[in-house]
C-alpha cells in the first residue's frame, strides 16, 4: 500500500482523538459484520430510521478507475498506509452520517496501530479524525461520524471548523493505518466499507444567537448583525436555497430591506515567500446595515428556505450624529460635479490601483524585480495615497484578484452560483484600510476579458461557457449578456455585493464594467458599447441596484480608448450617474493628455452627467518614464481648470510609487482644498496673452487652461517646450506676461500663484477690473504655474 501523498499533513500520525461509543469497533465475522453493524452501531453513528447506504470502492491512489470494492495488501511498520475511499456519485459525501465498515487486523501484527479517516476538502483543507480503540486482532467494526455536526474532526494546518459544506465534492477521503513503533510485516484487509446517509426531517430553519456588534452607532457607522443558521445549504448564496433578510425601521417610520449573506473568517499570514489565507473558525451568517439618521433604529431578521420560514426575536440600536461625512452623489446645483451627503463638495483625486501588481510592469518598465504581491498591498497603497492628500482608489473584483465567481480552474472557485469567500474576506481587508486611509473606492464588478474572445481574453475560463460547465456558446460571449439565465446570475451576485458591502461609504461607485467596448469579439458590428443586448443589460442591471442598495451608491459603467467611442445609448441611461473613460494616446507629445482632457470634458456636456478618466498613463502599454512624469503633472493640472469631475486616474501605480511621484498629489490636494467649483456658471475660458507692451507671445510656445465665473477664476498656465520630450525647466524664467480676463465683474481682485511641484503660494496681488476687464501680472515662469482669482474674502476653505 501507499504512503500518503506529500501533501498530507506530516502531523498526521499523531491527531487529536475523540472517542466514540464502543458499539463502531465490537468484533464481527467478516462477512456479516453489515447487517449486525447497521443494528448495533446506527444509535452512535446514525439517525434512528433505516440510512440509505452507498458502497464505497478503495484505492491505492486517489483515481477512482483503481479502485476495488475492498482492500487486502501486505502493511510494513513502522509507518503509514493509505487507502482512498470513493462513492459513486462526488454528491454523495454531503449527503453522508457515517463511513463504516470493517478491517480484519492479523493476530501477530502490531496491538497498538490505529486507524484514521481523512478528508481533504474541495479547497485543499485537510481534516481527520481518529478511531479512538486502537485495533485488535480479528474483526474491527468501525464507523466514523460524517454529518455536518459530527464532533472531532481536526484541522491540519488551518483552523476550518467541520461543517456541511466541508464535505462537498472532497478532493479526497481516506482511511489510514498506522504504527509507529513496532516492525511487521503482513497482511491486512477491509470490507464492507460503506457512506450512509439519511433522509433529513423537514423542518423549518432556526434563527438563533443573533449578537449585534454595538447597541449604539454613529451614523454611517457599519451596525452589524451575527447568527447561525441551520447547516444544511449547499448553496448558502442562493436565495432559492435560503432567503434571510432584515427589515430595519428607522426613527422616520420607514422601511429599509437589508439582505443577509453566508460569510467565512480567515486571517492572513505575510511572509517573505508571500502571503496565505487561513480559514478559521465555522461559517456564519451576517446582516450589514449604516443608519443615516440619528434616533431608535428597530430590526427583524426573517430565514425562508424550502422548508418554511423563521423570525427573530425583533431587536434595536440608537445611532448617534454622524462622525462620517456620508455618500458620494451627483452634485444636487451642478450635474458635474460630485458632493458628499454633509454638502461639501467632493473632488476626486487619485489614481487607479487596480490589483496589487500588474504584470505589464515588468514588460514596460524591465528595471527591477518586482515579486507579485499579495492584497495587502493595498494597504500601503492607501496609507500613501492618503498622505500625499489622494481620495479615491480604483480597485477591480477581477479572476486574479478579490473576484467572488469563475470557473474551477482557479483555487478559491466553485463555478457559477458560488462565491469565493476568501476573496470576499479579502475585499473586507481592503475597505477597511481605505477606510483608515480616508480613501473611496472606485469598484469595478466586471472586466472585460471575462466576457471576451479578443483583448486579455477570458472567456475560456468563464464558468458561463460551455467548455467549463456553463450554459453559454464557447463562441459567443455576448449571450452572456442576453440570457435570461445569465442575468439572473448576475443578480445573484450583485445582491451579495450589496447585502455584504452596500452599507459602506467607502464605496465611491459600483462600475458595472471596466472597457465595456472590449468584450464579445474584435471588430464585432454593432460594438458592444452600442448593442441593443449591452443596453438593456445596464438598464435591468442599474435598475435592480437602485432596488436593493439603501444607500443609493454612484451606479457608472466604462469604456476604453477616449471620449470618440462613447454610446449615447448608453450615456444617456438615467441608470448610470456618470460616465468613465480612458484618456490614452500614442502621442509623443505628453502635453496631448491636456487636449484629452479638455475634449473629454467637453463632449460629456451633452449627457448632463459628471465624466471621470479612470485611464491613462501614454498609450495602454505605457511610455517611457519621464514622458509619464510629464504626463501626470500635465494631467492633473488641467484637470482641476476644466469642468471634468476629478483628477484622471494614472494608471502604472507601481511606478508612482517606485518613483515617488505621491509630491504631484499632495500639490494637488493642496490647491484644490478651498475651492468649489460647484456652479453652472463656472465654465472654461480663454484668456488673452501678452508681453508688457503688448508684445504677443510666439504661437505655441506658452498656453494655459482656465474655468471662472464673472466674479472667480483658476487656472494653469504652462510653457509648452519644458514638456516636450527633452524639455526642461527654463534656465532665465518668462518675465512681464501678463494675462486678460475679459466678461468678469468690475471690482478689486486678489490673484494668488501656486508653486504646482508642491501646491504651496508663491505670492499674491490685488488689482481692479475695469469694464469688465482683468490684466494680470504673472510673476517670472521657469515651466509652469498655478492661480486662483476671488474677489478678496471670498475664500473660505473646506475641511479636508
Amino acid at each position: 500500500m501507499r504512503a500518503l501523498p506529500t501533501s498530507a499533513p506530516l502531523n498526521a500520525l499523531h491527531p487529536p482523538a475523540t472517542r466514540l461509543k464502543s458499539g463502531c469497533s465490537a468484533p464481527l465475522a467478516a462477512r456479516g459484520l453489515l447487517a449486525v453493524f447497521l443494528l448495533g452501531a446506527l444509535p452512535v453513528c446514525a439517525a434512528p430510521e433505516a440510512p440509505a447506504r452507498h458502497p464505497l470502492r478503495l484505492s491505492p491512489t486517489n483515481a477512482p478507475a483503481e479502485a476495488h470494492a475492498a482492500w487486502t495488501e501486505t502493511l510494513h511498520f513502522p509507518g503509514q498506509h493509505d487507502r482512498f475511499l470513493h462513492a459513486p456519485k462526488a454528491a454523495d459525501w454531503a449527503d453522508g452520517h457515517a463511513i463504516a465498515g470493517c478491517l480484519v487486523w492479523p493476530a501477530e501484527a502490531p496491538r497498538h496501530a490505529q486507524l484514521m479517516a481523512f478528508m481533504k476538502d474541495r479547497d485543499g483543507h485537510w481534516f481527520q479524525k481518529l478511531r479512538p480503540e486502537p485495533l485488535h486482532p480479528g474483526t474491527n467494526a468501525w464507523c466514523f461520524d460524517f454529518s455536518a455536526e459530527a464532533p472531532g474532526w481536526s484541522p491540519v494546518g488551518h483552523h476550518l471548523v467541520w461543517n456541511y459544506r466541508a464535505r462537498l465534492a472532497p478532493q479526497m477521503v481516506g482511511l489510514r493505518v498506522f504504527s509507529l513503533h513496532e516492525a511487521y510485516t503482513g497482511a491486512c484487509q477491509v470490507v464492507d466499507t460503506v457512506l450512509l446517509a439519511t433522509n433529513r426531517t423537514a423542518t423549518p430553519p432556526a434563527i438563533r444567537n443573533v449578537r449585534p456588534n454595538s447597541r449604539s452607532i454613529p451614523c454611517y457607522g457599519l451596525f452589524e448583525l451575527r447568527f447561525e443558521l441551520p447547516d444544511r445549504y449547499a448553496n448558502p448564496f442562493d436565495p432559492a436555497a435560503i432567503d434571510v433578510t432584515a427589515l430595519i425601521e428607522t426613527p422616520e417610520g420607514r422601511t429599509n430591506t437589508v439582505h443577509g449573506f453566508y460569510m467565512q473568517d480567515y486571517f492572513r499570514l505575510v511572509d517573505a515567500v508571500g502571503e496565505q489565507l487561513i480559514p478559521q473558525g465555522r461559517p456564519e451568517w451576517r446582516v450589514r446595515y449604516t443608519p443615516r439618521v440619528p434616533g431608535l433604529h428597530r430590526y427583524v431578521i426573517t430565514a425562508r428556505d424550502p422548508d418554511g420560514t423563521a423570525t427573530s426575536a425583533p431587536g434595536a440600536f440608537e445611532a448617534r450624529a454622524a462622525a462620517d461625512p456620508g455618500f458620494v452623489q451627483v452634485a444636487r446645483k451642478d450635474w458635474r460635479f460630485f458632493e458628499l451627503d454633509d454638502g461639501r463638495p467632493f473632488f476626486p483625486i487619485g489614481h487607479n490601483t487596480r490589483s496589487p501588481f500588474d504584470t505589464r510592469m515588468d514588460e514596460q518598465f524591465p528595471w527591477r524585480f518586482r515579486h507579485p504581491e499579495g492584497t495587502s498591498a493595498y494597504q500601503r497603497y492607501f496609507q500613501n495615497m492618503s498622505a500625499a492628500g489622494e481620495n479615491l482608489a480604483e480597485v477591480w473584483m477581477c479572476q486574479w484578484s478579490l473576484g467572488l465567481e469563475w470557473s474551477t480552474r482557479s483555487p478559491g472557485y466553485h463555478g457559477l452560483g458560488e462565491y469565493h469567500l476568501g476573496n470576499a474576506w479579502e475585499l473586507d481587508e481592503v475597505l477597511r484600510w481605505a477606510r483608515e486611509s480616508k480613501l473611496r473606492i472606485n469598484l469595478v464588478l466586471n472586466n472585460h476579458g471575462r466576457a471576451g474572445l479578443g483583448y486579455d481574453a477570458e472567456w475560456d475560463d468563464s464558468p458561463y461557457n460551455t467548455a467549463r460547465g456553463g450554459f453559454l456558446p464557447a463562441d459567443d460571449p455576448m449571450q452572456f449578456f442576453a440570457s435570461p439565465r445569465a442575468i439572473a446570475l448576475q443578480r445573484q451576485i450583485t445582491r451579495y455585493l450589496v447585502a455584504r458591502w452596500g452599507w459602506d461609504s467607502t464605496i465611491f461607485a459600483w462600475e458595472l464594467w471596466s472597457e465595456l467596448d472590449l468584450v464579445g469579439t474584435h471588430g464585432q458590428k454593432p460594438p458592444p458599447q452600442s448593442d441593443p443586448r449591452v443596453i438593456d443589460w445596464h438598464r435591468q442591471m442599474g435598475d435592480y441596484l437602485r432596488a436593493i442598495d439603501p444607500n443609493r451608491h454612484l451606479v457608472t459603467t466604462h469604456l476604453s480608448g477616449d471620449y470618440r467611442i462613447t454610446s449615447p445609448e448608453l450615456a444617456q441611461l438615467p441608470q448610470l450617474d456618470h460616465c468613465g473613460i480612458d484618456a490614452y494616446h500614442f502621442s509623443d507629445n505628453p502635453l496631448q493628455i491636456v487636449n484629452l482632457v479638455r475634449e473629454t470634458a467637453a463632449h460629456y456636456q451633452a449627457y448632463k452627467k459628471p465624466v471621470l478618466i479612470t485611464e491613462f498613463g501614454g498609450s495602454s502599454m505605457g511610455a517611457g518614464i519621464s514622458h509619464l512624469k510629464r504626463e501626470l503633472h500635465a494631467a492633473l493640472w488641467s484637470s482641476v481648470c476644466t469642468p471634468l469631475a476629478g483628477t484622471p486616474l494614472f494608471w502604472w501605480w507601481q511606478v508612482i510609487e517606485e518613483q515617488n511621484l505621491y509630491p504631484m498629489y499632495t500639490a494637488i490636494a493642496r490647491f484644490m482644498a478651498d475651492v468649489d467649483r460647484r456652479d453652472p456658471a463656472y465654465q472654461p475660458i480663454r484668456l488673452g496673452q501678452a508681453f508688457a507692451g503688448g508684445l504677443a507671445v510666439p504661437d505655441g510656445q506658452v498656453d494655459h487652461v482656465a474655468m471662472s465665473t464673472p466674479t472667480q477664476m483658476i487656472g494653469w498656465l504652462y510653457i509648452r517646450p519644458c514638456f516636450l520630450r527633452h524639455g526642461e525647466p527654463l534656465d532665465q524664467p518668462l518675465e512681464n506676461l501678463t494675462l486678460t480676463w475679459s466678461g468678469c465683474s468690475n471690482a478689486v481682485y486678489r490673484t494668488a500663484f501656486y508653486d504646482t511641484d508642491t501646491g504651496t503660494l508663491i505670492k499674491q496681488q490685488d488689482e481692479r477690473s475695469e469694464n469688465g476687464t482683468l490684466s494680470i501680472r504673472l510673476p517670472p515662469i521657469s515651466r509652469d504655474l498655478a492661480f486662483k482669482v476671488r474677489l478678496p474674502g471670498d475664500a473660505t476653505p473646506w475641511p479636508e
